[in-house]
């Protein structure tokens, strides 16, 4: 399933502009929300963001194994959090 949707959206067949726009909105809230706090850094663009999250999601297989996930995902978040904070 995972090809079949990497070769749609690299071909242009899959559009998915409307669930992309909602959730880079979602996140913009969110990075507002966290830079606001000082949690999150302020120079974050939440496009970049939806795309780092749809490539984590996308370059997995069934065969990667929740730790690995994990640890992918905590990568994308230290990415997000101002310099010495965790």
């Amino acid at each position: 399933m995972l090809g079949t949707l990497r070769a749609g959206w690299a071909s242009g067949s899959i559009a998915t502009p409307t669930p992309r726009e909602r959730i880079t909105a979602v996140l913009a809230s969110i990075l507002t929300a966290g830079a606001r706090t000082g949690s999150l850094r302020a120079d974050v663009d939440p496009g970049d963001v939806v795309t780092m999250l749809l490539g984590e999601f996308l370059s997995t297989t069934a065969a990667e194994t929740p730790e690995r996930i994990d640890r992918l995902l905590d990568l994308v978040l230290d990415a997000l959090r101002p310099n010495g904070r965790t």
